[in-house]
């Protein structure tokens, strides 16, 4: 039990460490810009054997090069909505690649957060067996 906490712990913190290493490397490479939710639309997904929503929004935002650019993307914040304000990365030879540093941050955030709760809790666990097995000795 604890090695498989410690082993998804772990996990976990290389995943949230490498998705705030993507968002560091596009912040050096990326133009900001304010961007405005013209729409959001969820629908329902079927896969197998469950069923998924697919909420997208559609944002857009000024560029100094291409004018009025909109761009369609995952929605991860239920609480988002029509008319709101976001912060946009984009890339200014492809004004289309863009990211939400917000949104992804608080995704790659919780990753790190759940994997040192399960690496502290497996070596919470840990310590706690040691300590009852010289207990018994």
């Amino acid at each position: 039990m604890t090695a498989v906490l410690l082993i998804v712990g772990i996990l976990l913190l290389w995943g949230g460490a490498g998705g705030f290493y993507t968002l560091y490397t596009a912040s050096k490479n990326c133009e900001r810009a304010t961007g405005i939710v013209q729409s959001i639309n969820t629908q329902k997904v079927y896969r197998h054997r469950k069923v998924r929503y697919d909420s997208r929004m559609l944002v857009t935002y000024p560029t100094p090069k291409y004018g009025k650019v909109s761009v369609s993307m995952k929605n991860y914040n239920p609480f988002r909505k029509k008319g709101d304000e976001v912060l946009v990365w984009y890339d200014p030879n492809l004004p289309r690649e863009a990211c939400l540093p917000y949104s992804d941050g608080l995704l790659w955030g919780i990753l790190v957060a759940s994997g040192l709760f399960c690496v502290w809790l497996g070596l919470a666990i840990r310590k706690e067996t040691e300590t009852t097995e010289h207990a018994n000795e």
